[in-house]
């Protein structure tokens, strides 16, 4: 991924997950990142589906993933059950390296505080965060971002959603621009 925007190559994108994945995938990513990187072309898609987190998604790779045929694989959901979170993740990403190695991935943490706070003593951001480290995948947190922002600029969450859940045109700025800012900091680093 870092070559190919180091490059100016063609760099395709595909957004797996929920409709939040969707959120961030139609936030002129593309744009964001040509801007960010001369002479890339990047192709961004959203591949999965509303309302669905990895239990759904793991059993789909060939139809969420390998149809697109992408570069880079964002994962992004909070449908998940937080039970199976891990292993529906873990098995998730086995797959896709198993299908198609050349396809790096990036997880992405759920941007809304509650999403990414204990629940029935489950940490999402923490089992996120220690999957990709395991797994050697990178992790951006996202709810990380958006808290320091919101604390910055002395809002509160509802300012970047447009409902309880999905995020609304700043929410969606933000968080494309911290994935591009996150590749920037790796091709730099």
């Amino acid at each position: 991924t870092l070559a190919r925007l180091r490059a100016g190559g063609t760099l395709r994108i595909a957004c797996l997950g929920d409709s939040i994945a969707n959120d961030l995938g139609n936030a002129a990513l593309d744009a964001l990142l040509e801007g960010a990187f001369p002479g890339a072309a990047v192709d961004v898609r959203f591949t999965g589906r509303g309302g669905t987190g990895w239990s759904r998604h793991k059993a789909q790779v060939r139809e969420r993933v390998l149809e697109h045929r992408p570069d880079l694989l964002v994962l992004l959901a909070i449908s998940n059950e937080p039970d199976a979170l891990e292993p529906d993740l873990r098995e998730l990403l086995a797959r896709v390296r198993e299908l198609s190695p050349g396809t790096e991935c990036l997880i992405v943490t759920p941007p809304q505080q509650r999403l990414s706070e204990p629940a029935q003593g489950h940490r999402p951001g923490e089992i996120l965060r220690r999957v990709g480290r395991e797994a050697g995948v990178e992790v951006l947190d996202l709810g990380g971002v958006w808290r320091t922002y919101l604390a910055a600029s002395d809002r509160e969450e509802p300012w970047l959603l447009r409902d309880a859940v999905h995020l609304n045109e700043r929410g969606r700025q933000l968080s494309a621009r911290a994935l591009v800012a996150h590749l920037a900091a790796a091709l730099r680093g």
